[in-house]
């Protein structure tokens, strides 16, 4: 499984806890060596690249997850592109969009979040990935607003915005994960997967009554069957 846009391979090591073969790509050096440095990080195949010239043979992976990656691209096909390019027939790609925030309007926080970012809306998403012949088999609007700042509340004040999310409109939340699939779902080797936007570990007697977790995406599937 190839984890595009790994940063400090927070997800790379979640993937291989849950009995993944993961490889991991970053463009950045700086990040690439503090995933290196993470407990269980000489497990995993760190590589420096981008998308658009990732350094990986074609049709070499199950699936590709690239999280908070999408909304550094103006244009998605370029991201959706490249995962295409090194997933094999019948493969998954797992991503997520930001439908909306206040850093799409102005670079809010530049200095430690980096610069401005693009929303993609969802019809948008579905019209691209179909015309480079992906199915969509899944979406999931998740969050009032950014995940990092459900990390900073106490734990109650988190548990009662995810019972406020199921009330309001999946158009209105501020992020959706989508689940596609390329060619033909016949030769797929990998089993379904079930995107949650939700946080593994919300347990209050570990967290101490605050969210420190991932925040982001569980995967859910039968036992691997290969890289």
């Amino acid at each position: 499984m190839l984890d595009l846009g790994c940063g400090t391979g927070r997800l790379s090591l979640h993937l291989r806890e849950l009995g993944y073969d993961a490889v991991a790509v970053d463009s950045s050096a700086e990040m690439l060596a503090a995933a290196r440095a993470k407990p269980g990080g000489k497990q995993i195949a760190w590589l420096q690249g981008d998308a658009g010239a990732l350094p990986l043979a074609a049709r070499a992976f199950d699936a590709v997850v690239a999280l908070r990656m999408a909304f550094h691209f103006p244009d998605l096909r370029l991201l959706l592109g490249a995962a295409i390019g090194v997933v094999k027939s019948g493969g998954r790609i797992l991503f997520d969009t930001y439908n909306w925030s206040p850093r799409a309007w102005a670079p809010l926080g530049q200095g430690t979040w980096g610069a401005r970012i693009y929303v993609h809306h969802p019809d948008q998403v579905q019209r691209e990935a179909r015309g480079l012949g992906l199915d969509v088999v899944e979406t999931r609007a998740c969050f009032l607003f950014s995940p990092y700042v459900y990390r900073l509340l106490p734990l109650p004040i988190v548990q009662g915005l995810y019972r406020l999310e199921a009330i309001v409109p999946a158009g209105l939340r501020a992020r959706t994960f989508w689940h596609l699939q390329v060619g033909d779902p016949t030769k797929g080797p990998v089993g379904p997967f079930v995107a949650l936007a939700a946080d593994p570990e919300l347990d209050p007697a570990r967290r101490g009554g605050r969210v420190r977790g991932r925040g982001d995406l569980a995967l859910a599937s039968p036992a691997p069957t290969g890289p």
